[in-house]
């Protein structure tokens, strides 16, 4: 008998800050076996999860399901087989949405939706003539109508490097513009993380095969600068304000939670108060 689960996303949400949960499941998320999932919310009124499966010759099928506060269960508003990869999904608003990914044709997929999931089409994105198989990333959302992509892109094809740029966008997703590069180049497969305290102010975690490297904009990512992090592999880190944040790192055998108060030049190892 087919197994009841198969191509099911098992959602936990919580409405008084992690107090309790409360557990929903979408059933038959896509056909053909369920692949990699993505959510995008926008505070406790909207959410979206993307299914994808991999199909034939570099196609993915994907099926979206939103879920908004007047109608608390979720509904698949849209599905459609695309020529590509997905890398991401995230809504600026309740209206605007944004899909990335890599097109089998070997160029950025950036499609984007105006009307809350239900019909998407494809955004152009100017890169350069010389541009080798770029990817577009998940955008960080900075407000309601502004967010920052970022771009791969390949140094060619005998060599598994590639550089960062960045893109973004004042007017919800209808017009993007190249506004920066990060300096030097990475391996293909490096993962990134970005947090914003506000329009201008934002970090970008670049997770490599040797290191990590993080950068620090107090310009809406026009420019970037490199800032100095304790020695391990981050697991994870949150900015709260201009100046304060925290790092948890992996080093060796220990697992240290650092802090900073001056925007990231510094880090000390954060001591709970109540232990000391």
């Amino acid at each position: 008998m087919p197994d009841p689960m198969q191509n099911a996303v098992e959602i936990w949400h919580t409405a008084d800050g992690g107090g309790h949960w409360h557990e929903s499941t979408i059933h038959g998320m896509i056909a053909g076996g369920l692949g990699y999932t993505y959510l995008a919310a926008i505070g406790n009124h909207d959410a979206w999860i993307l299914g994808t499966t991999q199909g034939l010759a570099g196609s993915t099928g994907v099926a979206l399901w939103q879920t908004t506060a007047t109608q608390p269960q979720w509904t698949r508003v849209w599905s459609q087989i695309v020529g590509g990869e997905i890398m991401g999904l995230q809504f600026l608003n309740g209206r605007d949405g944004i899909v990335t990914g890599t097109s089998v044709t070997a160029h950025a997929l950036l499609v984007e939706s105006r009307n809350g999931g239900r019909s998407w089409h494809s955004s152009p994105l100017s890169l350069p003539s010389d541009a080798y198989s770029p990817s577009t990333l998940a955008p960080s959302i900075v407000s309601a109508s502004s967010a920052v992509l970022p771009v791969w892109l390949g140094l060619g094809p005998n060599t598994d490097k590639e550089h960062l740029v960045i893109f973004r966008t004042l007017t919800a997703g209808r017009t993007w513009t190249k506004i920066s590069s990060l300096p030097g180049t990475f391996t293909i497969g490096t993962t990134i993380i970005t947090r914003w305290v506000n329009a201008n102010q934002g970090w970008l975690l670049v997770q490599a095969a040797d290191r990590a490297h993080l950068y620090d904009t107090n310009n809406g990512g026009q420019t970037w600068t490199t800032l100095s992090i304790p020695a391990g592999v981050p697991w994870n880190r949150d900015r709260v304000s201009s100046q304060m944040g925290f790092m948890l790192m992996q080093a060796r055998t220990d697992t240290i939670l650092y802090q900073t108060r001056d925007g990231g030049n510094q880090w000390i190892p954060w001591v709970n108060p109540i232990q000391k």
